[in-house]
């Protein structure tokens, strides 16, 4: 049974998902040149994208947040067992914990701490991707279930000197 983490335990994001997408970068190298493509209304098109603007993109990921959370069960669960990963990284990555994640009294971190992701049928994407879900949902690296799974993924995935199921 996992037990909620107290408030001051849990870890801080430092930058929500937004502020790392967001397009204050330049570019590592520049084309020498722009091809000219027909375009279907006659005009050329450059390729270049047209900018989303922030709060435009702030109110999808709240939709979706919205609707990952319609989706939840009594269980924890949204939807099945990879899915509620996703979701964790999602809420994670928008400054949400899967703790605070919930209908009724069990949490969508409840649900992924006390899921083993052993019976998917993709082990070798499972595990990581269980990982990822515990870290985003606060877990500390050095927990017993983290180090649990990083020991089947080992075991399991890293085999003959390549990562996967059935390599041998």
């Amino acid at each position: 049974m996992c037990l909620p983490l107290p408030p001051h335990r849990r870890r801080r994001y430092p930058l929500p998902l937004l502020k790392l997408i967001t397009p204050d970068t330049t570019p590592t190298s520049t084309p020498t040149t722009t091809p000219e493509l027909d375009h279907p209304t006659g005009q050329s098109d450059d390729h270049r994208p047209t900018p989303i603007p922030l709060a435009e993109i702030q109110n999808t990921v709240q939709k979706i947040l919205a609707f990952l959370r319609s989706k939840q069960d009594a269980d924890g669960k949204i939807i099945d067992a990879g899915t509620s990963d996703w979701a964790a990284m999602a809420f994670g990555a928008s400054g949400i914990y899967a703790y605070d994640v919930k209908i009724g009294t069990t949490s969508l971190l409840q649900h992924i701490y006390n899921t083993d992701p052993a019976s998917e049928l993709n082990l070798c994407a499972a595990y990581p991707r269980h990982i990822l879900a515990l870290l985003a949902s606060g877990i500390a690296k050095n927990d017993s279930k983290i180090f649990n799974i990083k020991n089947k993924m080992i075991a399991e995935c890293n085999i003959g000197g390549g990562y996967g199921q059935d390599r041998e």
